[in-house]
């Protein structure tokens, strides 16, 4: 989190940009029960976040593909 700073104002408030864009999570439908029974006991899919935004409305980095 960033606020905006300047002398005579003290309470300039957030001055933070967007965050990135996540990542996704695709999902592809296959023919082979052997290779879903991998997945079988795995409840959650999740994919990686994307970074922060920072200071001076600057925009975060994506997640990876």
């Amino acid at each position: 989190m960033s606020f905006h700073r300047e002398k005579f104002v003290p309470k300039g408030g957030p001055d933070g940009g967007d965050g990135g864009r996540g990542g996704r999570v695709i999902l592809r439908a296959v023919d082979d029960v052997y290779w879903l029974e991998t997945y079988r006991s795995k409840k959650k899919f999740k994919a990686s976040p994307g970074g922060n935004g920072g200071p001076n409305l600057r925009h975060g980095q994506s997640a990876r593909m």
